[in-house]
């Protein structure tokens, strides 16, 4: 079993090599904390989280979520640890919103410290049209954080951000 601090050590997810190019795909051992795929219908409720090696909890492909009163700590320098990741309909990010998301409602939202708190992220990787609509954040509060919501786009992607509404961080 490899620990998460020993993870989170490495250079380089690849691993990057003796000239910094990245030689090895580095799995992380344990991957998100919860992955939830292709479900409809689903409430998330009182959970607690410690230390995940990755993202915490990801949604790909789900329609109506309700996640409610999740605890999640990780320290605070770990690397890519989103607290909540969706994708495909629904030390890093608290929430990352990435492509084909849609009518995201997210309230009474408190995390920190990280490095981020709500990112649209991720945006048109490898020059690919990424859109995200309808989205709200609302009665949240971020603390400690280098952002509050920030929208990430890779050079070379396309696409349409629209609809983002109602954000209001309180710090």
């Amino acid at each position: 079993m490899v620990e998460e601090k020993k993870w989170w050590d490495l250079p380089c997810r690849p691993h990057k090599g003796i000239e910094q190019h990245c030689l090895d795909l580095v799995i992380a051992p344990f991957g998100a904390g919860y992955k939830v795929f292709m479900s409809s219908n689903l409430t998330v409720k009182g959970l607690r989280v410690k230390d995940s090696p990755q993202s915490n909890f990801i949604f790909d492909g789900c329609q109506n979520v309700h996640v409610e009163s999740l605890h999640i700590t990780t320290p605070i320098l770990s690397p890519s640890t989103d607290g909540i990741h969706i994708e495909n309909t629904n030390g890093d990010d608290c929430i990352s919103i990435g492509s084909g998301c849609y009518d995201v409602d997210i309230r009474n939202l408190t995390c920190g410290p990280g490095s981020h708190g709500t990112s649209i992220a991720s945006l048109g990787n490898h020059n690919s049209r990424a859109c995200v609509h309808n989205i709200t954040v609302r009665d949240s509060v971020i603390r400690a954080a280098n952002n509050s919501a920030r929208i990430k786009t890779w050079q070379g992607g396309s696409g349409a951000i629209t609809n983002i509404k109602n954000i209001h961080f309180f710090f």
